[in-house]
């Protein structure tokens, strides 16, 4: 299994946490999920966006990957499914523990 490669501006600390990520696209928008799925958002400051815009760093398939899980959401992981990037709820199993796994980049 060879992880996908997620590509960012930006993996600063969570803005709802600092143990945790907030990616960023290159125009400096955080990517955050709305409706289950990720998309750049300019912002609006609060706490819902904040914790929507933080992810937690797991271990992924793959020794280089992690899956990252949504902080407004545990159990739910960042998950590449029909050319988009959706938050699913954990499975064991394939298709799901590749399709959650990234390699930061």
């Amino acid at each position: 299994m060879t992880p996908v490669t997620l590509r960012t501006h930006r993996r600063g600390p969570g803005l709802a946490d600092p143990r945790g990520h907030s990616p960023s696209v290159p125009d400096g928008r955080p990517v955050r999920h709305h409706a289950y799925r990720l998309r750049p958002d300019p912002g609006n400051g609060t706490t819902v966006f904040a914790r929507d815009a933080t992810f937690t760093a797991r271990p992924g398939s793959a020794s280089v990957a992690v899956a990252p899980e949504a902080y407004s959401h545990p159990g739910r992981y960042v998950r590449h499914r029909d050319f988009a990037l959706r938050l699913d709820p954990y499975r064991t199993g394939e298709p799901f523990a590749s399709d959650r796994s990234f390699r930061l980049a």
